[in-house]
C-alpha cells in the first residue's frame, strides 16, 4: 500500500513539475529562462529518487535504451575529471543527471492515462508560449512584460530560435491528442493550441526550426503510408529542402557558426578519448578559434564568446569526446527504431517530434537549455515504456540494498545541491544588478555587487567574465 501510495506521489509530482515548467521564469538572475527550470529540474529528480527509501524488491525491464543514457551520464560524470571547467561540468551534470531521472520514473510509472495526462501538460505548455510569442510579435504586452525576453518572440524562453525548437518538439505531441481524443472539446483544445503553434512558428522565423518541422513532417507521412519507397523519397526531400534554406541563410551568421564547428573538430581531435569535459566548451574555445579558420569578429571578441557551438552533436564530441558522440547518437537511432516497432500513432507523432528536434540541434544549441531536453526526457520515456509494454525487455532483479543507497544519495546530496543551488541563484541575482549597472554607467555600484556576487557564489564562471567586461 505504501509502495502504491508513493507512485501516486511520484506520479502527481511529474505532472506538477510539467504544469509549472513553461511558465518558470526569473528575471532576477543573468540566466532567467534557464536557472529556475533547472532547479526545480534538479530537486524534482531528488525528491523522485528519494522515494526509493521505501521502495520494496522486485524485478524492473530495463531495455537498451536505459543502459546507453547510463553510460552517456556515466562518461559525463568522468569527464569531470579532467574538465578545463570543473564547475561548468558540475553545473551540467546535475542537469544532465535530472534529465535522466525524469525520463526513468516516466518509464517506470507507466500507464496510459497518465501519460496521456503528461501530453496534456506538454500541449498546456505548448500553447502558453505560443500564445505569448504571437502577442511579443505584435507588440502586445502581457503579464506587466515580466517574460521579457531579448530576441522576440520567445514566448517564455529569450530567444526565438529556442521557442521554435520546443514548438517542433511539442507540436506534433499536440496533433496526437487532437486526433485520439475522444471528446469534442479536448479535440477543439488540442487543435487550437496546433494552430496557435503553427502561427508561433510562421512568427519566430527560425530557418533552423523550419527546416526541423518539415523533416518531422516527412517522417508521420511516411509512417502513415508504411513504405520504404515513401521513406526514401521523404529522405531527398528533406536533403533537397536542407540544402535549398542553408544556402540561402545569411553568410555572415553562417561563417561563424562554420567557423565553430570546423574548429571544433580540431578540438576533437586533440581530445578524441574524454573530451574536454561537460560545459566546458566555451572555456576551450579561445584556444581554438583560429585552428582551421579565423573566428569572425562577431562569433568570437573580448566581449563576445560563445557559450555553445550551435551544433549539439558536435558539441557531445567536443565536450565528451568520441565516444560520448556516437553515444548521443546511438540514443537517437534506438529511440527512432522503438518507436517503430511500437507503431502506433501516439508513439509515431512523439518520435517525429524528438527527430525534428534532433535536427534542429545540428544547427542550433535547444539541447543546452532545460526546455527542450525536459521534452525529449519525456517522450523518451513514454516511447521506452511503449516499446517495452509491447515488446518486453529483460528483467533485472534489483537488491533492496541499491533503492536504499540511491534514496539515501538523493537525501544528503539533496542538501548540499539546494544550498549550492540557492547560493549561486543569490549570486546571480547580484550579478544581474551588476550588469545592469554596468549599462547605466554607474560602474563604481557595478563592482560593489560584483564582489557581493563573489561573495555568495564565487564558482560561477560568468561571474568573471562580466568583471573583466566592467572594468
Amino acid at each position: 500500500m505504501l509502495h502504491n501510495n508513493i507512485d501516486r506521489f511520484r506520479r502527481g509530482l511529474v505532472l506538477l513539475f510539467m504544469l509549472l515548467i513553461p511558465v518558470a521564469f526569473d528575471n532576477s538572475v543573468a540566466e532567467s529562462s534557464g536557472d529556475a527550470r533547472w532547479y526545480m529540474l534538479h530537486w524534482t529528480a531528488l525528491i523522485l529518487t528519494a522515494g526509493y527509501l521505501f521502495q520494496k524488491n522486485g524485478p524492473l525491464r530495463i531495455p537498451a535504451i536505459v543502459l546507453i543514457i547510463a553510460f552517456l551520464l556515466a562518461l559525463a560524470a568522468e569527464s569531470m575529471a579532467w574538465s578545463v571547467n570543473l564547475y561548468k561540468s558540475w553545473w551540467s551534470l546535475k542537469h544532465a543527471t535530472g534529465y535522466a531521472v525524469l525520463f526513468w520514473f516516466v518509464y517506470v510509472l507507466r500507464g496510459g492515462l497518465w501519460w496521456r495526462a503528461l501530453l496534456w501538460t506538454v500541449a498546456w505548455g505548448a500553447g502558453f508560449n505560443a500564445a505569448l510569442g504571437i502577442a511579443q510579435a505584435n507588440g502586445i504586452v502581457l503579464f506587466g512584460n515580466y517574460f521579457e525576453q531579448s530576441c522576440v518572440p520567445a514566448g517564455t524562453l529569450v530567444n526565438k530560435n529556442l521557442l521554435g525548437s520546443y514548438l517542433v518538439v511539442t507540436l506534433p505531441a499536440v496533433l496526437c491528442l487532437m486526433i485520439s481524443s475522444r471528446r469534442w472539446m479536448a479535440r477543439i483544445s488540442a487543435g487550437a493550441v496546433l494552430a496557435a503553434g503553427v502561427i508561433a512558428l510562421i512568427y519566430v522565423h527560425s530557418i533552423a526550426s523550419w527546416i526541423a518541422a518539415l523533416i518531422a513532417g516527412f517522417f508521420l507521412i511516411a509512417w502513415s503510408f508504411r513504405s520504404r519507397r515513401v521513406v526514401v523519397v521523404a529522405v531527398i526531400c528533406m536533403a533537397v529542402i536542407c540544402v535549398v534554406f542553408v544556402g540561402t541563410k545569411k553568410m555572415k551568421q553562417s561563417e561563424i557558426r562554420y567557423a565553430f564547428n570546423l574548429n571544433g573538430l580540431a578540438i576533437v581531435k586533440d581530445h578524441p578519448q574524454g573530451g574536454v569535459g561537460l560545459g566546458a566548451f566555451k572555456t576551450i574555445y579561445g584556444f581554438y578559434r583560429n585552428a582551421i579558420i579565423d573566428t569572425p569578429a562577431g562569433g568570437f571578441s573580448k566581449t563576445t564568446q560563445p557559450s555553445r557551438i550551435h551544433n549539439d552533436l558536435m558539441q557531445a564530441f567536443v565536450e565528451l569526446g568520441v565516444a560520448g558522440g556516437l553515444t548521443y547518437i546511438a540514443i537517437f537511432v534506438v529511440l527512432i527504431a522503438m518507436a517503430w516497432r511500437v507503431g502506433t500513432a501516439m508513439s509515431m507523432c512523439l518520435i517525429s517530434g524528438v527527430i525534428g528536434l534532433g535536427i534542429n540541434s545540428l544547427m542550433d544549441f535547444p539541447l543546452q537549455l532545460p526546455m527542450a531536453p525536459i521534452t525529449l526526457s519525456v517522450f523518451a520515456g513514454i516511447i521506452t515504456g511503449l516499446y517495452v509494454n509491447k515488446m518486453g525487455a529483460r528483467l533485472w532483479n534489483i537488491p533492496r540494498y541499491i533503492y536504499a543507497l540511491l534514496a539515501m544519495l538523493a537525501i544528503v546530496g539533496g542538501l548540499f545541491i539546494f544550498q549550492d543551488d540557492w547560493n549561486r541563484r543569490v549570486g546571480s541575482q547580484c550579478l544581474r544588478a551588476s550588469m545592469s549597472l554596468c549599462l547605466d554607467g554607474d560602474k563604481e555600484r557595478a563592482l560593489a555587487n560584483l564582489e557581493q556576487s563573489f561573495d555568495y557564489y564565487p564558482w560561477n564562471s560568468r561571474l568573471y567574465e562580466y568583471a573583466v567586461i566592467s572594468k
